[in-house]
């Protein structure tokens, strides 16, 4: 955790330091959802949490279309 804290915390500090004056409020906006998005996912990564993953959220909306495209592309190899 330490290790991951510490790169954050670095890259952070380059961010600001490069990016101060360069970013629209949308850009600031944007590259706060992704910060947040990446934090989330690497505290769920390090402390093996057993919460909600990326998988799990895309699953909700492309389920009913993924299994649509697999009945439609299932081979009998019988033949």
């Amino acid at each position: 955790m330490l290790v991951f804290a510490a790169a954050l915390v670095g890259m952070l500090l380059y961010d600001a330091l490069s990016l101060r004056g360069k970013m629209t409020p949308r850009g600031k906006l944007l590259y706060g959802l992704i910060v947040c998005a990446s934090l989330y996912a690497g505290i769920d990564y390090v402390m093996a949490w057993d919460a909600i993953d990326y998988l799990d959220v895309m699953t909700l909306p492309f389920k009913s279309a993924a299994e649509a495209i697999e009945a439609t592309l299932k081979t009998n190899w019988d033949r």
